[in-house]
């Protein structure tokens, strides 16, 4: 059965719709792509490892780009979303790098979330030491 609404949006979307309904585990659907993407991404070592690049990187790029104008106290609106930007594109470059090699080990063979990883990893090394 058609839920209500739908009959009024055009076949694609109702198509679209229906596939990400009937999602299945080894199914590659666009939707299940971009699932799997979101929630690699925001995992939180990957966040975290995208802000210490973004921070770092983000740093060099805006003393290098910026830096004469911060000095000159030229800071405008414009500036500060160009500023802004520089932060953004190393965060942006390290998460798509992290997804993309995450997402690859995993084709390989099963690889569970990094904190999973590193969970059994200090719980393999404190058990052998002590």
């Amino acid at each position: 059965m058609t839920p209500p609404g739908d009959a009024l949006q055009p076949h694609a979307v109702r198509t679209a719709r229906r596939r990400c309904r009937e999602l299945k585990p080894g199914g590659r659907t666009s939707c299940y792509v971009m699932r799997d993407f979101l929630r690699v991404a925001f995992q939180p070592s990957v966040v975290r490892r995208g802000l210490r690049y973004a921070m770092v990187v983000g740093s060099v790029l805006i003393s290098i780009n910026h830096g004469d104008a911060i000095l000159r106290g030229d800071v405008d609106g414009s500036r500060l979303r160009r500023i802004a930007l520089t932060v953004v594109v190393p965060y942006l470059v390290s998460t798509f790098s992290s997804v993309g090699a995450i997402r690859e080990l995993r084709g390989s063979k099963d690889v569970s979330a990094p904190e999973e990883q590193d969970a059994r990893r200090y719980h393999t090394t404190s058990s052998e030491t002590g």
